[in-house]
């Protein structure tokens, strides 16, 4: 069996885009990771879930959607949908920490996507 580089939940993009447009110029807006190199794979490939939208944090160096992920390994499980120039989207974790008290409320509640992996080639 091929090594998992992770597992996530993978969200129409185009989908996402239209309702949380980017402010930054990288732009991911792709998946919610579940966990990064799992030993073994515990989560249901090809399940269908709801994510909920807890808020979003804006600032200068990224955008991020915090969502409610059960099956996430990641203190803050999150959607990145931007980045500045030169910021990387795992910097969407540190900023998630330090600034959490300036995630706002969005409109939108929630988004739908599906239990994946991507595979180490």
């Amino acid at each position: 069996m091929k090594q998992i580089l992770y597992t996530m939940v993978k969200v129409d993009k185009r989908q996402l885009l239209k309702r949380f447009p980017p402010i930054h110029e990288n732009v991911f807006t792709h998946h919610s990771t579940i966990e990064w190199k799992p030993e073994t794979l515990t989560v249901p490939l090809g399940k269908e879930v709801t994510l909920s939208i807890l808020g979003r944090l804006t600032n200068d160096k990224v955008d991020v959607l915090l969502v409610n992920n059960p099956w996430s390994k990641n203190p803050y499980p999150h959607i990145t949908l931007s980045t500045a120039k030169g910021v990387s989207p795992v910097e969407s974790n540190r900023y998630l920490e330090q600034d959490f008290l300036k995630i706002r409320e969005v409109q939108e509640k929630s988004v739908t996507g599906v239990i994946t992996a991507e595979w180490i080639k």
